[in-house]
């Protein structure tokens, strides 16, 4: 009832009369309901009523030579009137909700993401004409026949990823080793040594060598210059070229020698929060049981607009369920079986083109940490394409 009467809307009314008492009595046999009902002094009333009550309560007070005075209107009916006295805010209303509706499917922000060598304007350029640009639909953008007519337009791409975050498009790319940029003879580019190393296969397309098989190079030497000298004139081009080279890589593995481990699970906790922007409001204390003791479950449930738009709101359940512990003894971590497969798989992921030629592991004890060592020598393409611009650049950062 108290929903209804604020939607049909109430009022609350002073009045004064020479006899409270007998107007009240006139107010209830008419069926006219109070609340609220408050004497301020001996002949004045303050009442809460409904809004349709009002005219009926008037007329009954003018009949009984009361005084009525309107003190205050509440409920949706008198927000709602009032707004229609507002076009404006009514339409600006109207058209945020619209565009909440609207906007969340559509790309406003595109963002380029991975390229060293190509320019962003032209991914831009070409991007556009994949429909990739300012309105777009998001579905669309992320359809698998934008991507691959995207790596159409742009032969010198390997890969490409079309990811949507809200209004933002961010295009990801990888390009194909050795892309050499071409802009009209403008842009001057080196190829440099990505890591240590020693060269074992050079092959030149362009440019003038720095270097032969079987030296020794350091990470950010200049391999291959763009400079080409023809003895009575100097051409600035691009320098394109495939080295490969021996390198060696350490990796280290550190594991306690003792530990302690969860063993049995005690009495299980729920907690809620609120989550508004980078604000966390927490409804209760804290446990006070630390991560190595329990183990922590979150729950997020975001407030969604229609269309898809999340709000940076969240209600949060967190579930922690505390464990004894006990004292644990590690193994030598030489031998788990994973260790090696994970290293190499890191090792290749690493490399743009190249293998493993040798591998070993040492371990050894230190301040009570088993650490493990494994060494990695490899063959892999060592030379990228590096413009004079961040060469130069770098140079004045180091």
């Amino acid at each position: 009832m108290g929903m209804l009467n604020s939607a049909r809307g109430t009022v609350i009314v002073e009045i004064i009369t020479a006899e409270p008492e007998n107007f009240l009595q006139i107010l209830n046999s008419n069926g006219i309901v109070l609340r609220n009902i408050q004497h301020t002094d001996p002949l004045t009333l303050l009442f809460e009523q409904k809004r349709s009550d009002y005219k009926k309560m008037c007329s009954l007070a003018e009949k009984a030579g009361a005084h009525v005075k309107l003190i205050k209107k509440s409920g949706i009916y008198w927000g709602l009137k009032s707004l229609i006295g507002r076009p404006v805010l009514i339409t600006g209303t109207l058209l945020v909700f619209l565009l909440t509706l609207f906007l969340p499917t559509r790309i406003l922000f595109v963002n380029i993401k991975g390229n060293e060598s190509l320019p962003a304007s032209l991914i831009l350029e070409k991007a556009e004409l994949c429909g990739i640009s300012f309105g777009a639909s998001r579905k669309a953008v992320r359809s698998e026949s934008t991507k691959n007519q995207l790596l159409s337009f742009l032969p010198e791409l390997r890969w490409v990823g079309v990811n949507t975050y809200g209004c933002v498009a961010v295009i990801s790319v990888q390009e194909k080793p050795g892309y050499q940029l071409k802009s009209g003879g403008n842009t001057i580019c080196h190829i440099v040594a990505a890591k240590d190393g020693i060269i074992s296969e050079m092959t030149i397309f362009q440019g003038t060598g720095q270097c032969k098989v079987g030296q020794a190079v350091e990470k950010g030497q200049v391999l291959v210059s763009g400079y080409v000298d023809h003895g009575i004139s100097l051409e600035a081009t691009s320098a394109n070229a495939e080295i490969m080279g021996y390198t060696g890589n350490v990796l280290y593995m550190y594991t306690p020698t003792a530990r302690s481990v969860r063993d049995k699970q005690l009495a299980e906790k729920t907690q809620y929060k609120l989550l508004i922007g980078k604000k966390l409001i927490n409804f209760s204390k804290d446990s006070g049981i630390s991560d190595t003791e329990c183990v922590r479950m979150y729950e997020e449930w975001y407030l969604t607009l229609p269309g898809g738009f999340r709000l940076p709101i969240a209600l949060i359940r967190e579930r922690t369920m505390p464990y004894s512990l006990e004292a644990d003894v590690t193994l030598d971590p030489s031998s788990y079986t994973w260790v090696e497969s994970v290293a190499k798989d890191y090792l290749h992921s690493q490399m743009l083109s190249g293998e493993i030629l040798r591998a070993s592991t040492l371990t050894e004890i230190v301040d009570d940490v088993h650490v493990l060592y494994g060494t990695y020598q490899c063959r892999e393409l060592i030379g990228r394409i590096r413009s004079e611009e961040k060469l130069i650049a770098d140079e004045q950062r180091n």
